[in-house]
């Protein structure tokens, strides 16, 4: 639609829009946003739409769960913040109403102790292996095929 497009349209109004436009129809997809949180807090949120169908849900919690195991091998005190609900573009249902979409906020930027962990080689990598781990189990669930990941960086 032409009031996506232009000046006064955020890039982040937009990728919903591109994602629905960009997947094969008939085909499985998922929308994964992975950010930096501002506001003070401390650690790892997941959002979600309001209200929304029960497998975006599911891919909220289940990927912030492996996310938050990850996180917690290296910082064994990190914050979990839950899975809450947004009305934020990126996950809206409106703009990307064809696959699970769920915005992860990874840390909070502006946070001493979170930003020291987020310029952390080894703790990005760990919070990967929980992104990765964590659609894995989402689309086998917990007894599908594991993923062996190398962490490098240990």
């Amino acid at each position: 639609p032409k009031e996506s497009y232009g000046p006064e349209v955020s890039d982040a109004r937009v990728r919903a829009h591109w994602a629905t436009w960009a997947h094969p129809k008939g085909e499985e997809a998922i929308y994964l946003s992975i950010h930096s949180d501002g506001g003070r807090g401390r650690g790892t949120t997941a959002l979600v739409a309001e209200s929304p169908p029960k497998e975006n849900l599911r891919l909220a919690n289940v990927v912030r769960t492996h996310i938050i195991k990850e996180a917690r091998h290296l910082v064994p005190g990190w914050i979990d913040r839950g899975t809450k609900f947004a009305t934020f573009s990126e996950v809206s249902l409106e703009r990307n109403p064809e696959m699970p979409a769920v915005l992860l906020e990874m840390g909070f930027h502006d946070n001493h102790l979170d930003a020291v962990h987020l310029r952390s080689p080894a703790f990005l990598d760990h919070l990967a292996a929980g992104v990765v781990h964590g659609v894995v189990a989402w689309r086998h669930g917990d007894n599908g095929p594991t993923m062996p990941l190398v962490h490098p960086i240990d």
